[in-house]
């Protein structure tokens, strides 16, 4: 539960990135997605590149197809795009428009698509690989919290794949607990963000014989206690992933056992990596992007309520020198 003291990309880049350029940003207006967003901005602006912001629905997973067709229609044409956490199951069917007009997409946030030529990150910023060490990373703190007997119902929503993947990090580490079991229920995404506290207390409600439950995506369960209490499920330990302030604040207040903030603004800063080594057509430290900076927050260390993971403090000093930046 110590804090982060190193980030993952450590190869340099071959030479210091040009200005000039345009990367186009899409966001569903979430906590992470905007804090991505404004690391790719700030990374921009220091090397003279514009940024394109083009909104989709997070519940709405197809919209994010129209935005990707926005961007192709941008003047000037950006060197590549973003698209955070829709599976690539709804957008895939554009990947051959932008492969012809010699656009990127850099997908954060999701899993299921190998690196290929319009796509040369592939899953691995923030995928399936990182969300698997996130989860395996509660699954033992829950583990050791219930003195190796915890019976765990976990959200997962299908149209969310690395929610699957943070989930099966969980089970990896129940599966070497012997008093230890797991069940998973989905949800839509609908009832994910738009009544995501109500859906949990239902699901909690349910499970008569679960004492922990596990969340995906933190932000979209403020209030959760009340509803639980509501539900007369007050008793339920509580887990989560992706926490935003407000549930930090439950933590505090022994509301939530534990939680891991999202380290979505390092996201940014590896997105602008990954866009740098684009441009200069240089290999991609695909591996180097699976680590993510990260700790457990719990009552006894959780100090501050952040709505992003940042640490190591001088992520930007760090990068910049990896870019030959001063």
């Amino acid at each position: 539960m110590e804090p982060a003291t190193e980030i993952g990309v450590k190869t340099p880049l071959p030479a210091p990135p040009a200005s000039g350029q345009t990367i186009a940003v899409l966001t569903g207006g979430d906590q992470s997605s905007t804090a991505i967003a404004d690391a790719i901005k700030e990374v921009a602006k220091q090397v003279g590149w514009e940024v394109v912001t083009i909104g989709f629905k997070q519940d709405q997973p197809q919209t994010v197809v129209t935005a990707l067709e926005q961007v192709l229609s941008l003047n000037p044409k950006p060197v590549a795009t973003t698209v955070t956490s829709v599976s690539p199951e709804v957008w895939q069917s554009v990947i051959p428009d932008f492969e012809e007009a010699g656009v990127a997409i850099i997908p954060i946030g999701t899993t299921g698509i190998e690196a290929q030529p319009a796509v040369p990150t592939g899953d691995f910023l923030w995928g399936g690989d990182t969300q698997e060490q996130r989860g395996e990373q509660i699954g033992n703190y829950i583990v050791a919290s219930s003195g190796g007997k915890a019976k765990v119902v976990a959200i997962d929503s299908p149209d969310i794949p690395i929610f699957g993947k943070y989930n099966e990090g969980i089970k990896k580490a129940l599966d070497a607990c012997a008093g230890c079991s797991m069940t998973v229920e989905n949800v839509s995404t609908k009832d994910l963000f738009t009544n995501g506290a109500a859906t949990a207390a239902s699901i909690a409600q349910r499970s008569a014989d679960a004492d922990w439950l596990s969340l995906p995506f933190g932000s979209v369960f403020v209030g959760l206690r009340n509803s639980l209490e509501a539900a007369g499920r007050g008793d339920i330990h509580v887990t989560s992933s992706s926490c935003s302030q407000e549930n930090l604040q439950d933590v505090k207040d022994g509301k939530v056992d534990a939680c891991l903030v999202t380290a979505a603004k390092y996201f940014g800063y590896v997105t602008m990596d990954a866009a740098f080594r684009i441009v200069q057509k240089a290999e991609l430290p695909l591996a180097e992007y699976t680590v993510m900076p990260q700790q457990i927050f719990t009552e006894e260390n959780t100090e501050e309520t952040i709505s992003d993971y940042f640490q190591p403090e001088d992520i930007p000093q760090r990068f910049n020198t990896l870019w030959g930046l001063k």
